[in-house]
């Protein structure tokens, strides 16, 4: 019996975390969409779950961030854009 352990607690396999999900771009949103990449940056700029990366405070007029935004919530985001209110 090599490679079992009687003592093991079995568990449920785990969901996959947000970490083990696809991660998009704006732009990669945006051609599967239809739509302009800025658009697509204005649609979840502050929508909650979305990943930015850069630096804020910059000396300079503009702060540039790469937006990277997991499938589920480009999901939540296009349900709530095609579902009527």
């Amino acid at each position: 019996m090599f490679g079992t352990d009687p003592f093991r607690v079995l568990q449920p396999p785990a969901m996959p975390g947000p970490h083990q999900e696809r991660h998009l771009t704006p732009n990669q949103i945006a051609e599967l969409w239809g739509m302009h990449p800025a658009t697509v940056r204005k649609l979840f700029r502050e929508e909650p779950g979305v990943i930015r990366l850069g630096a804020e405070g910059r000396r300079r007029k503009k702060d540039y961030f790469s937006l990277y935004i997991p499938e589920s919530v480009m999901r939540r985001v296009h349900l709530r854009l095609t579902t009527r209110g």
